[in-house]
């Protein structure tokens, strides 16, 4: 599930234009090349002014640059200026013809006509934000201002040469060259408003001088807007200006998918042929969202971070499409860690909360304000692709919000399986994904997926339990009962030792009357792991294999009972186990009897389950026995007042299972005081208590 860090995040392409036809990955060198053959044939006489028009992220840029290297082998050299690189207006103007001449000079080798170029453009820079702008020259009253400003610049920065004269300098110069000078002019689109007009004002001044192309990048759309004015449509502007234009086509689909692919090539291979989640999470999710190359690389270098921060502890179908939405559509994405609850369920919201939280995605995502009724019509509607695409992943990632939107309700029964499986379908994983945190409860199932992996080698699986820290492993031992599926019989044998031998290492840290004990929880694991057998022969020896290697009677005990309740577990091997370990308790010598760990319940199974055939059942008659005995008869009980989450507390004895392992309450009593005259050392708390009920105080009986 992991990536490799270092080798992916070498080949990460960045949304960074071509230089060469080599890296051409759209087809369009060949286009670029007719392009330039076509400009080569315009008249030049008066300059000329063509467009490469396109939407953002169509590859102008790209484009710009085969072009170039096509006018390079005809010999046509070409100036650069990017507008967009310039923070105002006033720098913007003033730079043009200083940049502009300054390639003259230098890059060109054109000293003459860079001079007279700048001579002619300086006081330009000073009027240009005066020029009426449009197809309409405007009120008199405009046109009279502009006019007295331009000629009162041209008076201040001309005082020895009019600017007809500087004029026809530039036209001289130009007129000696063979070839023409191509003026490439870029983004022009993601300047301003104010901005693009005084760009076209620029163009508009220098495009008639001769052997001048200038060559114009932008988007139609934007453009054509920022030069509207006074009703009059920009698109008319646009024409007296650009004589000729070349429309970028949109990207082939069948381009834009083999790049995906091969861009993520190493990713796509990663994700299971039998995930069911992936391929509709491509087709609704991500393919809705990528419209030209720059979506796809800006798409790429996001998973490839991602997926590197996450190193594979998220499902990677999920990721792929929880990213799209983040790069696509991040309005949307701010607003999922706000309904985490509602879209993997809280039992601690109602309804209504976990509703409004799946809503507020889909409000978010629409481009009109929608109430409850609305959104529960949206089923069979034709939708805008962000509404779509939000409904396709509470459908295919959170199957528990698609009860909101009249799906299928799912229960929390396959929370287990999302869990295996790492998918935000699990509110844990969810937030992993967007916190990139790993929390507590996260840090258990992880650890369990670990020990899971361990289990074959005997050293292996306990060894792992044993570094995990005592508080947490009650939960991860409990976390590993949820890979039920992926029990094998070969592991069974190594889990339950390995079980058994770090349950002592467990602290009982019961926070509710509802919350079972660490015995409980890893009585179900081994429970689960019994079952994984299917054949009753290899189960009754695997048993008896596992009962021949644990080192305590109590654990022995508990894999009995638990056997017992397994369906395939064959009676007669049963009973000869059963009726092995008692004869074990028997024999077993008093100083090892009473360091055994819940030796009150190991007795009591010794004298419940004897056959008529074995001798009763004696407890030992020593203070040092009837000790360890009470010790273990010591539990805390729980409970909790009707309406509050306060846990209450109470320190008991299990008087009743003490009287029926002693046969009565005279036996008992006898065992107890011969403990009291043996004066136990530090058990004040214990003896205490054992005082409590030989005072006979009903209230305090359990």
């Amino acid at each position: 599930m992991g990536v490799d860090e270092t080798e992916d995040l070498v080949k990460i392409k960045l949304d960074n234009p071509i230089e060469k036809a080599e890296e051409d990955v759209l087809e369009r060198d060949d286009m670029a090349k007719l392009f330039v053959e076509r400009i080569v044939e315009l008249d030049v006489s008066k300059g000329a002014v063509v467009g490469v028009l396109g939407p953002w992220g169509c590859g102008k840029t790209s484009f710009l640059n085969l072009m170039k290297q096509h006018l390079k082998e005809l010999g046509i050299k070409n100036i650069e200026f990017n507008p967009w690189m310039f923070s105002d207006t006033d720098q913007l103007v003033g730079t043009f013809f200083a940049e502009i001449s300054a390639q003259l000079k230098s890059r060109l080798g054109l000293p003459d006509i860079g001079k007279f170029f700048e001579r002619y453009g300086r006081p330009l820079s000073h009027i240009v934000g005066w020029l009426p702008f449009g197809p309409s020259i405007g009120p008199v009253e405009k046109l009279l201002k502009s006019v007295v400003e331009i000629f009162g610049v041209i008076a201040k920065e001309c005082p020895d040469e009019s600017m007809t004269a500087r004029r026809e300098k530039v036209e001289e110069a130009l007129k000696k060259l063979d070839r023409p000078i191509v003026v490439v002019l870029d983004d022009i689109d993601r300047l301003t408003t104010r901005e693009i007009r005084d760009i076209f004002k620029l163009v508009r001044l220098t495009a008639s001088f001769s052997n001048i192309i200038y060559v114009l990048a932008f988007d139609r759309d934007r453009v054509e807007k920022a030069l509207e004015e006074d009703g009059l449509p920009g698109r008319d502007y646009l024409e007296k200006i650009v004589q000729v234009n070349v429309d970028l086509p949109t990207m082939p689909s069948r381009l834009l998918e083999r790049e995906f692919s091969r861009e993520l090539s190493d990713v796509l291979s990663k994700i299971d042929d039998q995930d069911e989640v992936w391929p509709d999470v491509s087709v609704e999710i991500i393919w809705p969202l990528i419209n030209n190359i720059r979506d796809v690389r800006r798409y790429v270098a996001a998973v490839r971070f991602t997926l590197c921060n996450l190193n594979g502890q998220v499902a990677i179908a999920d990721v792929l499409a929880l990213e799209a939405v983040r790069v696509f559509l991040p309005h949307v994405f701010a607003e999922l860690p706000k309904s985490i609850d509602g879209l993997s369920y809280s039992c601690e919201k109602s309804n209504e909360e976990l509703k409004n939280q799946v809503y507020s995605l889909i409000r978010v995502a629409s481009e009109e304000p929608l109430d409850e009724r609305r959104i529960d019509q949206l089923s069979g509607e034709v939708l805008s692709v962000p509404m779509s695409v939000v409904i396709s992943m509470i459908k295919r990632l959170f199957p528990m919000a698609v009860r909101f939107i009249g799906g299928a309700e799912y229960d929390r029964d396959f929370e287990p399986q999302w869990s295996q499986d790492r998918r935000v379908a699990h509110g844990l994983f969810l937030r992993l994904y967007l916190e990139r945190i790993v929390g507590e409860e996260l840090m258990s199932i992880m650890d369990a997926e670990s020990a899971l992996l361990r289990m074959k080698a005997p050293d292996a699986f306990e060894d792992f339990l044993r570094s995990i820290p005592p508080e947490r492993l009650a939960e991860v031992i409990g976390r590993l009962g949820d890979l039920e599926e992926r029990f094998r019989p070969e592991c069974v044998e190594t889990g339950i030792l390995g079980l058994f031998n770090v349950l002592p290492l467990i602290p009982e840290r019961r926070r509710s009357s509802a919350d079972v004990g660490p015995d409980w929880t890893v009585r179900g694991v081994i429970s689960k792991l019994l079952r994984s057998f299917s054949n009753s022969e290899e189960l009754a020896k695997m048993v008896g294999s596992v009962l021949s290697k644990l080192r305590g009677l109590y654990s022995r005990g508990v894999l009995l009972s638990i056997a017992k309740d397994i369906e395939n577990m064959p009676e007669e091997a049963l009973d000869k186990f059963e009726k092995d370990w008692r004869q074990d308790v028997r024999q077993t010598d008093v100083e090892s009897l009473i360091k055994e760990r819940e030796l009150l319940n190991v007795l009591l199974r010794v004298k419940r389950m004897a056959d008529p055939s074995e001798p009763p059942f004696d407890v030992p008659d020593l203070p040092s026995v009837t000790l360890s005995v009470l010790k273990s008869a010591k539990v805390e009980e729980l409970g909790q007042h009707y309406g509050s989450r306060a846990v209450l507390r109470e320190v008991t004895l299990c008087w009743d299972k003490l009287k029926e392992l002693y046969g009565n309450d005279e036996v008992l009593q006898e065992r107890l005081e011969a403990l009291k005259a043996d004066n136990p050392k530090d058990v004040d708390d214990l003896m205490t208590l054992v005082d409590r009920y030989l005072d006979n105080s009903p209230a305090d009986k359990r």
